[in-house]
């Protein structure tokens, strides 16, 4: 009985054992994992690194994103990589400018913020295995210039437009320090400091008081944006009933492919309003209406196409009835 009872225990203890060793050979979701095996490092060589040539869409600002990656551990294990960059044609790790991860294998993150604005520099990847460090060939980028904000105004105190407004269709004239429609038509304010860009670090405010003399279905006041030229551009424009619309046309207003808001604002004329329109993001545009201080319309605009950025910027009119001062735009 005694014998009975010491083989059974030692079948369990010998099961036992297999089941420490089962576990210890899986991972956390219990399959079966390969046990390494220790790197003969007489048959390893250095890590293979590859970095692409930087093209302009990589460069945003004072910011670049690098295409690099470890074509081949060389056998050992990559413990450290990253990229390295320096205003000096060689950068290496020693100086100290340089990304690093951990143990890995194909791409390496690219990403570097930071820089100088408007500065050349010299970047590459880099990978250490136990044999050592390798490097990829150099590539070299200039970071953008630092986009300043500009101020462009016209508060019309004068007797003629001058040559920067130009009319593109109708009459305008100023009277009494104010811009006045006399018919329909648009104007640009064709200064080529003041094209609007918006994205990509850019953005445009665009300011304007207006009034529509009149309470009327038929009579328009509105400003154009991102004009690339005469005949394609984005109008913001309300009547003297106060009917607002978003448009975009590319035959100077003949027709309107792109209709994106058509709302009614209350907005009634023979009052003065500012119009303040804002855009960071290509095709979306922030639009605000006030009187005095108080708001009167709050609304995000979206043409879903993005078709128009960059360009001039202006005033358009329908019928004769509507007024124009204090032209303000910020851009950067």
């Amino acid at each position: 009985m005694k014998s009975k009872t010491k083989h059974l225990y030692t079948l369990i203890f010998l099961f036992s054992l297999s089941i420490i060793f089962f576990c210890n050979a899986c991972n956390e979701s219990g399959f079966a994992r390969e046990i390494p095996k220790e790197v003969d490092l007489s048959k390893a060589s250095l890590p293979e690194v590859i970095i692409n040539q930087v093209s302009a869409d990589k460069i945003v600002g004072n910011s670049v994103d690098l295409g690099c990656f470890i074509k081949s551990d060389g056998g050992a294990r990559v413990i450290k990589s990253g990229i390295c960059w320096d205003i000096q044609s060689n950068p290496t790790i020693e100086g100290g400018n340089l990304t690093t991860n951990g143990p890995i294998i194909g791409q390496i993150p690219g990403f570097i913020s930071g820089l100088e604005y408007n500065a050349k520099y010299y970047a590459r990847a880099y990978a250490i295995n136990p044999k050592g460090i390798s490097y990829s060939e150099v590539v070299s980028f200039t970071t953008e210039k630092k986009q300043e904000e500009k101020i462009f105004f016209d508060d019309f105190n004068r007797m003629t437009l001058g040559s920067i407004w130009k009319i593109y269709f109708g009459q305008f004239q100023i009277e009494n320090n104010i811009l006045r429609a006399n018919s329909s038509g648009h104007l640009l304010y064709e200064n080529e400091e003041a094209q609007i860009f918006s994205g990509d670090g850019h953005f445009f405010k665009l300011e304007t008081d207006f009034q529509i003399t009149l309470v009327s279905d038929y009579t328009f006041a509105g400003v154009i944006f991102n004009a690339k030229n005469a005949n394609e551009f984005y109008v913001l424009r309300i009547n003297g009933s106060g009917m607002l619309q978003f448009l975009a046309t590319n035959d100077g207003g003949q027709n309107w492919p792109g209709i994106f808001v058509i709302t009614n604002t209350g907005l009634v004329g023979k009052n003065t309003y500012h119009l303040q329109i804002i855009s960071e993001i290509p095709g979306q545009f922030d639009v605000t209406i006030k009187r005095g201080e108080q708001v009167l319309f709050n609304e995000k605009m979206i043409d879903p196409e993005a078709r128009f950025n960059g360009g001039y910027a202006g005033y358009y009119s329908l019928a004769e009835y509507s007024l124009y001062d204090n032209f303000s735009l910020l851009i950067k």
